[in-house]
């Protein structure tokens, strides 16, 4: 009996940025080098699904500080020219292309992991340590993959969020506290009297939940949207051909390719 694969879980953007620093010649390279990235991971995993997770508007967070990932610049036009191919490939593919409107691809992850696929194993695919607050120490159940490493990130030794939120993430913009750092985190999260007498200084508290906030992950209440995606791999090739990917689509690499989704379900 052949056993089922997890559910994959990618996070698109993530690995749209992965593949920016791969092959380097011609129009396409982005675009080439995330479904290179792409193939690989299924590869290693035999899914039975795969998610292809977008972002949507992280409109609470951006309520609650004004400043969240105000310090990140445009990737620029070319960029987001290929993010746009690589979306219009993926449509003709057996993944699901989903996002919520009003929440981070973090927040969808997440909510796929633990709620739509809450009994079946799931492998999350980015290089984001924000996933670490997904996985438990007792339970390996959910997989945070690392396709740069090219390793499973082991879980966190203490409470993650509440060690980030002392911390900082400089990423997203989210201050820490001056003079905390990973090491002085760790120590304050293991003496419940020395981090209740630092909260207790000025603002620190209301400072050390609203980072909380800002890096937990967000519930979904309602349905997300799912592109339309008709797979068809004729329609894949042509895509590829149309934009001078040779390499994908000669005869020997392009057998591989399609068999390595094989077991993939839409």
């Amino acid at each position: 009996m052949e056993v089922k694969g997890p559910v994959l879980i990618i996070d698109f953007n993530n690995m749209v940025h992965r593949a920016r620093s791969g092959f380097k010649a011609g129009d396409n390279s982005i675009t080439y080098t995330f479904f290179l990235i792409l193939r690989k991971n299924v590869e290693i995993f035999s899914p039975s699904q795969i998610y292809i997770v977008k972002e949507g508007r992280p409109q609470a967070r951006h309520d609650a500080m004004t400043e969240y990932k105000a310090t990140r610049v445009s990737a620029g036009d070319d960029f987001w020219r290929q993010h746009g191919e690589i979306l219009d490939i993926l449509s003709t593919m057996p993944v699901k292309v989903v996002r919520h409107p009003l929440r981070e691809a973090d927040d969808t992850i997440a909510h796929i992991a633990n709620v739509l696929h809450a009994n079946e194993k799931c492998v999350v695919i980015s290089t984001d340590t924000d996933f670490i607050q997904l996985l438990k120490q007792d339970d390996d159940r959910i997989t945070l993959w690392n396709p740069t490493k090219k390793a499973c990130v082991e879980p966190f030794s203490c409470d993650y969020v509440k060690w980030k939120s002392l911390v900082g993430d400089g990423s997203d913009n989210i201050a820490g506290f001056k003079g905390i750092g990973p090491k002085t985190a760790h120590k304050l999260l293991e003496n419940p009297n020395r981090l209740e007498e630092f909260l207790s200084v000025g603002d620190n508290k209301e400072k050390w939940e609203r980072n909380q906030f800002m890096i937990s992950f967000h519930p979904i209440n309602d349905e997300l949207e799912y592109s339309q995606s008709t797979p068809d791999w004729e329609m894949t090739h042509s895509k590829f051909s149309e934009l001078g990917i040779k390499s994908i689509v000669s005869c020997k690499t392009w057998t591989k390719y399609v068999n390595t989704f094989r077991f993939c379900l839409i």
